[in-house]
């Protein structure tokens, strides 16, 4: 029997890193009342994401779903018009069509988290600025192909956002990155190389070829270069 039949008040829903779920695993969730799924982690395609076209989800983290690609994405953010929390972090198969879907199909969102996206390139944040005009926290870490002109897209941003992390963005140049510290709340920006575990290079190319993720390639890793981080409120106790 569904999970829609059996838990009527199931809002809430975290499966990451289930080594045994399946694209069809999640047809068990279609017309149930979610609206916060946590996938990362998990073996799925773009199957498995047609699944969920009938939950109305208003938070999804897909964070280590490597196998996932544009077409998949695409079509489910047709049918989440009032997503406002998503985190594709680390999705590597993703590019800027993901992102321009989203912008056209989710006006309502206000977190993004797409760190280790190699493909993502300055036509994404562009994207972004021109569509999603409530985005308040943005995480393009290791994003290695934005470059000082997504600075120039981000500068121009009204309102401007909260929230901005721009760790081993290699590509932006350090003076530009500090155009954007006193319009955010909260900055985090370091012009490193990604570290080895991101699984490519700092010119996007993948070290080794995609395989499925396990809990253990993106957690307990040591050797990070530090992170300047700024916090208006942390600052204001010093």
């Amino acid at each position: 029997m569904r999970i829609a039949q059996k838990m009527l008040k199931l809002f809430h829903l975290n499966l990451s890193h289930c080594s045994g779920l399946t694209n069809g695993s999640l047809e068990c969730l279609t017309g149930s009342r979610l609206c916060s799924l946590d996938l990362s982690g998990c073996s799925l395609q773009d199957q498995g994401l047609g699944a969920l076209e009938g939950v109305c989800l208003r938070r999804l983290v897909l964070s280590q779903c490597v196998l996932i690609t544009d077409v998949g994405v695409e079509k489910l953010l047709k049918r989440l018009r009032d997503l406002g929390h998503l985190d594709v972090s680390h999705c590597v198969g993703l590019s800027d069509h993901a992102i321009k879907a989203l912008s056209f199909h989710c006006r309502a969102l206000v977190s993004l988290r797409m760190a280790g996206c190699p493909k993502m390139t300055d036509v994404a944040v562009q994207h972004l600025t021109a569509g999603l005009r409530y985005l308040r926290e943005l995480d393009v870490s290791g994003c290695v192909r934005l470059s000082d002109r997504s600075v120039r897209l981000l500068e121009r941003s009204c309102p401007p956002l909260g929230s901005l992390t721009l760790a081993y963005c290699c590509g932006i140049s350090k003076t530009a990155a500090l155009r954007l510290k006193p319009r955010v709340k909260c900055w985090v920006n370091s012009v490193d190389d990604p570290p080895l575990w991101f699984g490519y290079n700092n010119m996007g190319q993948m070290l080794e070829p995609i395989k499925s993720p396990s809990q253990s390639d993106v957690t307990g890793r040591e050797g990070e270069p530090a992170e300047e981080t700024v916090d208006d409120e942390s600052s204001k106790l010093t």
